[in-house]
């Protein structure tokens, strides 16, 4: 599995690969709406699918980036955006072992010395 981005001690984005920082900086910069997605794995146990796998639970957090400010995505919000077939506009159920959580405030570079 890739990592793109990671939380730091501080709840800052630290991005891992640099064309990802630039494509982002790039978007923040021509003041396009981006959303963020941080999806968590645990080593919890949600079921064991019918290859006698394990399937592990995961938390999924949200932001909303505009403008350089970081709004962070509610639970109820993040499931709503979540459950949504992007072609269709079609509610989906929701997969099995995800966990919608309250994203945090996070907090830009450029946002903090303004």
């Amino acid at each position: 599995m890739n990592t793109l981005a990671a939380l730091d001690y501080r709840d800052e984005l630290v991005l891992d690969d640099p064309e990802v920082e630039r494509f982002l900086d790039e978007l923040l910069r021509e003041g396009t709406m981006v959303s963020l997605v941080l999806h968590s794995l645990t080593d919890e146990v949600a079921f064991t699918d019918s290859q006698g796998s394990d399937v592990l639970i995961k938390h999924v957090y949200g932001w909303f980036i505009e403008d350089g400010t970081v709004r962070p995505v509610r639970a109820g919000e993040a499931f709503d955006i979540g459950c949504v077939d992007p072609d269709t506009g079609e509610p989906v159920p929701p997969e099995p072992g995800v966990h919608y959580e309250d994203a945090w405030p996070l907090v830009l570079h450029d946002e903090s010395s303004s």
